[in-house]
């Protein structure tokens, strides 16, 4: 959605969406029928891309424009003669594949001067294969294989079944009600979790790990950010260069590995299950720690809980390590 406002001499459009707007002008919106679409294939120089499965009959594109640090190039005229002008773009339809392209014209050089930004519905089952340069990305509603690449946006997804793999080259990341595969990297942004069930593989060069109800495997790792995680049923591998770790578990159904540089380490766990543990740090704290055989020192645990099952493994080069069984 949006609308017009009249600022002193000339139109400029917004975009009402809550997600991306400031300073947009819709190009051009473009329909097509549904099941036409089995996959979608975005490229844009730095804009953002949305896109909404639906059950609908309709597919519709909406191409929005935005200056880059051009401030007396606002009105949707302006706007739209540079585009045509400096970019060839392509928005079709072709054997299954919905194609939105917005690629800089061979021999310009220099900075982009427009974001090209996507907005599309289709069908829930489509695949997507999506490239920014710098935009955010955002999938919500759908089912299949998710392929994409940003230079540097967050990521937002939603209700995803199926596959998620792609990278950012800073941006944060954003994942709710989503199960199957998540195997994401960015360069330093920050992960926030919320009920993910499958195979979840995150790694950021230094940002934070946050997650909530989440089921299956988790392997996470962050050249320095804390990592909290609450209310998990699922295996872990977690690994930060220097920042604390924090994990509560409801469930335990595969190995579990925590290890951090520096930072201290908290793990709750079910009483009643069985565990061989190797505990190791500055020092090593447990509490309601019953039917334990094995060694225990300052700065080390070793042995079987309950007999011995799921392997725990927790350590840190300077920090404690705190479990509570």
């Amino acid at each position: 959605m949006y609308k017009r406002s009249l600022t002193l001499g000339f139109f400029i459009l917004l975009l009402t969406n809550s997600w991306a707007q400031q300073d947009q002008v819709l190009f051009t919106t473009e329909k097509f029928p549904a099941n036409s679409i089995r996959q979608v294939d975005v490229v844009t120089g730095g804009g953002q891309i949305t896109i909404s499965g639906s059950a609908t009959n309709e597919a519709s594109v909406e191409v929005f424009l935005r200056a880059n640090n051009r401030a007396g190039e606002r009105s949707p005229e302006e706007l739209t003669a540079r585009f045509k002008k400096e970019y060839d773009f392509e928005l079709a339809v072709q054997n299954g594949t919905l194609k939105a392209y917005a690629k800089r014209k061979n021999g310009l050089r220099g900075n982009q001067s427009l974001s090209v930004s996507f907005n599309i519905v289709v069908p829930e089952k489509a695949d997507t294969k999506l490239h920014t340069g710098g935009g955010s990305i955002k999938l919500e509603r759908l089912a299949g294989t998710q392929s994409f690449k940003t230079g540097g946006g967050s990521l937002q997804f939603s209700g995803i079944k199926g596959i998620i793999d792609g990278e950012t080259g800073g941006g944060s990341i954003a994942a709710t009600d989503c199960e199957g595969t998540l195997k994401i990297v960015t360069g330093g942004g920050s992960f926030d979790l919320e009920n993910l069930s499958g195979t979840i593989d995150i790694r950021t060069g230094g940002g934070s790990i946050k997650g909530t109800q989440l089921a299956g495997t988790l392997t996470s790792n962050t050249g320095g950010g804390s990592i909290q995680l609450t209310d998990l049923a699922c295996e872990l591998d977690v690994n930060t260069g220097g920042g604390s770790i924090s994990a509560s578990l409801v469930k335990t159904s595969g190995p579990i590995s925590l290890k951090t540089g520096a930072g201290s380490i908290n793990v709750e766990l079910p009483t009643n299950g069985g565990y061989d543990v190797d505990l190791r740090g500055s020092r090593v704290n447990t509490k309601n720690l019953r039917n334990f055989s094995g060694s225990q020192k300052k700065d080390e645990l070793r042995g079987q809980v309950n007999g011995g099952g799921v392997a725990l493994t927790a350590s840190t080069g300077s920090g404690s390590v705190n479990v509570s069984f």
